[in-house]
């Protein structure tokens, strides 16, 4: 990690035009209304010197600049993304007893370390990402794999999220460090019924129901590709493979974005004449998960 830095250091300065320098204090311009004023750039963030810090490091106003992000607690995992039209940052962490915070800041007002506030929400969750979905508005996403037939999430919305100076001021001993404004933001619970959703177009697919599968798919999987087209390709899948014989799980991925979660699944499958790899993607909606997405790789399916 010092090697990291330290190369990160040298081009940062070897790129730098000359009579231009790293900030040993962040821009601020108070003078600046940071939502309406001119953008910044993000440059990236990296793990601070010690567990409970990271460094944000930006360009704005035509210097580039550090601030520090601190947690009271050692930060397991962390995320961020550009915030309001790149005007700002705002970062999701988490700490390695299972907690979820999150922060957000104007490059304007960037003088103070910003202090990461708890989200309200059940612990021992793993930390998936957060992003910036309009405005001002944040969505933070966490999923448990503990469960693999049936994993459990939950995102954070906030459409309002606090004055800016919330996260510059240290928490303290008292409750709440945790920011829930009622009207302004909730939590999102939601069940990803992974394995029934692949059982079942798997039974569909062996019981020659292909038109099913199409009609049980969402409108984008619709959009992507005619019926006729879908039941031509799928014949020829099961021409050339048979039926399915067993699958089991290579690894998934949940992604969210504009309120919509996306479940992509890869499975390794075996059929009657030959092997191949599934990838379905599945959309959330509420608590029932519906096919947008199929693509098979299959060795077999090439050379028969």
């Amino acid at each position: 990690m010092k090697i990291t830095i330290a190369i990160l250091s040298l081009l940062t300065a070897a790129l730098l035009p000359a009579g231009e320098s790293i900030s040993p204090a962040p821009t601020n311009a108070p003078e600046v209304d940071p939502f309406s004023g001119p953008p910044g750039t993000l440059l990236g963030v990296m793990r601070g010197t010690d567990k409970s810090s990271l460094v944000i490091h930006y360009e704005f106003a035509g210097r580039t600049n550090e601030q520090t992000v601190l947690l009271m607690k050692d930060i397991a995992a962390y995320h961020f993304c550009s915030w309001v039209s790149g005007r700002g940052i705002a970062l999701a962490l988490s700490d390695t007893e299972g907690d979820i915070y999150w922060a957000a800041g104007y490059f304007a007002r960037l003088n103070k370390p910003l202090f990461p506030r708890k989200i309200r929400s059940p612990s021992g969750y793993n930390l998936l990402g957060i992003a910036n979905t309009g405005g001002d508005m944040i969505v933070v996403a966490a999923i448990d794999h503990h469960d693999e037939s049936t994993p459990h999430g939950w995102m954070y919305i906030n459409t309002c999220p606090p004055a800016w100076n919330v996260f510059a001021r240290a928490p303290t001993n008292a409750p709440p460090s945790q920011i829930q404004m009622s009207g302004f933001d909730h939590l999102r619970e939601f069940a990803i019924p992974k394995k029934q959703s692949v059982a079942d177009f798997h039974k569909l697919y062996n019981d020659g129901k292909l038109a099913d599968i199409y009609s049980a798919g969402q409108s984008k999987f619709m959009s992507a590709t005619t019926e006729k087209q879908f039941l031509e390709f799928m014949g020829a899948v099961q021409g050339k493979l048979g039926k399915v014989t067993q699958t089991t799980n290579a690894g998934f991925n949940v992604r969210t974005f504009n309120l919509t979660t996306t479940l992509l699944l890869n499975q390794r499958t075996t059929f009657e004449q030959g092997t191949g790899t599934e990838v379905f993607t599945f959309e959330m909606d509420g608590d029932k998960a519906v096919l947008v997405g199929y693509k098979i790789n299959s060795k077999e399916l090439i050379l028969k």
